[in-house]
C-alpha cells in the first residue's frame, strides 16, 4: 500500500432488506435535510435515472466544511459505488456491498482513499473523521429507514394521505 492510500472498511447491519438500504442510497436529496451537522449542502449538477453527479459539501470540523464533485452510480441490485474529488485532499472511492442476512441486511463500506501529497500527514485524522461520519451517518439513516420502512409495512404509502403544504404569508 502506498503513503498516499488510506482504505476504511465499516460494517452495519439493519433490520430492512437490501432493497431498502438500496432505496435510501436513491434519495439524493435527503442529504443536507438528516444529516445536517455533517452535510452542509448538495446540489445535483447531473441525474440519469438513478445515477447522478453532486457537488456537496460536508462538514469536516466544526465551521470548515469541503466541498466534493461526487459521481453516484448504483449497481443493481445490492452495490453502489461512490466516486469523489476534493481539491485538498485528493480522490475517494466507496463502495457499498448489501447482503440479505436472516435479520434484514448486512452493509459492508469500503473508503478507498489516494490522498493528495499535502493530507499524507493528517492521514490518522482523516482515518478517524472517516469511521465518526460512517458511524453517525448510519445511525441517522437506520433510524429512517426503521420508521419509513415499518409504515409502509402497515400499509402506508409515500406521498399519500399527507396534508398539502400551504404557503406562508406573503
Amino acid at each position: 500500500m502506498s503513503l498516499r492510500s488510506l482504505v476504511v472498511d465499516m460494517h452495519h447491519d439493519a433490520p430492512v432488506t437490501v432493497a431498502e438500504i438500496m432505496d435510501n442510497f436513491m434519495d439524493h436529496d435527503h442529504g443536507p435535510y438528516l444529516h445536517k451537522e455533517s452535510m452542509a449542502s448538495s446540489e445535483i449538477l447531473y441525474r440519469s435515472g438513478d445515477t447522478c453527479l453532486q457537488k456537496i459539501w460536508r462538514t469536516f470540523l466544526p465551521g470548515l466544511s469541503l466541498g466534493w464533485i461526487t459521481w453516484f452510480q448504483p449497481i443493481p441490485p445490492d452495490k453502489v459505488l461512490i466516486y469523489s474529488v476534493s481539491t485538498l485532499f485528493g480522490e475517494m472511492e466507496i463502495l457499498h456491498q448489501m447482503t440479505p442476512t436472516k435479520e434484514g441486511a448486512h452493509l459492508h463500506s469500503r473508503y478507498s482513499l489516494t490522498l493528495n501529497l499535502l493530507a499524507v500527514p493528517l492521514k490518522s485524522l482523516i482515518r478517524r473523521r472517516i469511521v465518526r461520519w460512517n458511524e453517525k451517518l448510519w445511525q441517522e439513516d437506520l433510524s429512517l429507514l426503521v420508521r419509513r420502512n415499518e409504515m409502509l409495512r402497515r400499509g402506508f404509502k409515500d406521498g399519500v394521505g399527507l396534508p398539502l403544504a400551504r404557503p406562508g404569508p406573503t
